[in-house]
């Protein structure tokens, strides 16, 4: 390898539509995306006129097809056909598994009071701080799913 050539060595952690691995998945597609740079692609959706040769354009397209690279090569099962119906464009990758697993309804605001009110520690041993955090999570999520408001699921 020459000194102009890097090599990619970012672990890609998969994610297989598994609601209870959505939480610690995304937040890790986001610091990867952050870190790479391409994180801007997912939170809007960039007009990008593939016919025009211009440096900032190129630089979208490469930025778009980084992202959609990540998410095609992270979602697999039963979350990989939220990727696949972005046709390409990593902002309207995203919003599919944001639609599918950061949406919460009736249904799952019972379920949310329920975890609420079993969350308990596991063992005495365990850091109490694991716990409040996770006490606080699911209150922010059942405010904001009365308010109307979309959080991660777990």
């Amino acid at each position: 390898m020459t000194g102009s050539e890097s090599k990619d060595t970012t672990k890609i952690v998969s994610f297989n539509g598994d609601d209870a691995k959505w939480r610690e998945w995304s937040v890790k597609a986001k610091a990867v995306g952050a870190k790479k740079g391409w994180l801007k692609m997912l939170e809007k959706d960039h007009a990008i006129d593939k016919t025009k040769v211009d440096t900032d354009t190129m630089k979208l397209v490469q930025l778009n097809d980084d992202a959609n690279h990540f998410l095609t090569m992270s979602c697999t099962d039963k979350a990989f056909p939220y990727v696949e119906n972005g046709g390409g464009n990593a902002y309207k990758a995203w919003a599919s598994l944001l639609a599918r697993y950061n949406e919460v309804d009736v249904t799952d605001l019972t379920e949310l009071h329920k975890e609420f009110n079993i969350c308990k520690m596991k063992n005495y041993s365990d850091d109490p701080n694991l716990w409040f955090m996770e006490l606080e999570f699911l209150k922010t999520r059942i405010t904001f799913s009365v308010l109307g408001k979309s959080i991660s699921r777990k």
